[in-house]
């Protein structure tokens, strides 16, 4: 099984850059981080036009219209999905890795930023990770048990048709625009 995993934040670089080392994620409620990043003077986050269309072209050309699609708000809800007794394969646009930021968060509780890890749990065959210039190296000696990959220019005519698009909004990254930039990727009317 092929799985596209689209988390929207990876349109919002370079801006995400400048706030991301302040958002803390499902820790605080999305009032919290947003107050948060006012009382630091951040930016509010804005999407890049260029990732959307590549976002746009990977939904165009590599699902069908009989694809299945799940809008989450977290990423780390993708485990509900995953198939529990057959192989996957995950490919991934995403400005963070997500397979644990040590410093962030243990391993001890599955979260927004360590799901990948958990997949080392589950039959996953493969993890490519479609990442940005500004996004966060991947740590070393994770001791993964499937093959990791990361990808900063992807060809889209290499991947294959996905079977299953998981698509996260990630609003304490995205703020009050993930949402509407996710459904124009995925062509979701509102």
């Amino acid at each position: 099984m092929n799985v596209l995993s689209i988390d929207i934040d990876y349109a919002y670089s370079p801006t995400i850059s400048i706030y991301d080392d302040y958002v803390e994620g499902s820790r605080v409620t999305l009032e919290e981080q947003k107050s948060i990043l006012a009382e630091l003077g951040m930016p509010a986050p804005q999407v890049n036009p260029v990732k959307l269309e590549v976002l746009k072209q990977v939904v165009k050309e590599k699902t069908t219209r009989k694809t299945p699609i799940i809008i989450a708000e977290r990423h780390d809800q993708i485990m509900d999905f995953l198939p529990k007794s057959k192989p996957f394969s995950i490919v991934n646009f995403d400005h963070h890795h997500d397979v644990y930021y040590p410093g962030w968060h243990s391993l001890d509780v599955l979260d927004e930023g360590n799901w990948v890890y958990f997949c080392g749990e589950q039959n996953m065959i493969s993890y490519t990770w479609v990442r940005n210039e500004d996004s966060e190296d991947l740590p070393e000696n994770l001791g993964l048990q499937f093959k990791l990959e990361e990808v900063l220019k992807p060809n889209i005519h290499d991947f294959p048709v996905f079977d299953l698009v998981f698509a996260c909004v990630s609003s304490h990254w995205t703020g009050d625009s993930g949402r509407k930039h996710l459904f124009e990727v995925l062509g979701v009317k509102r």
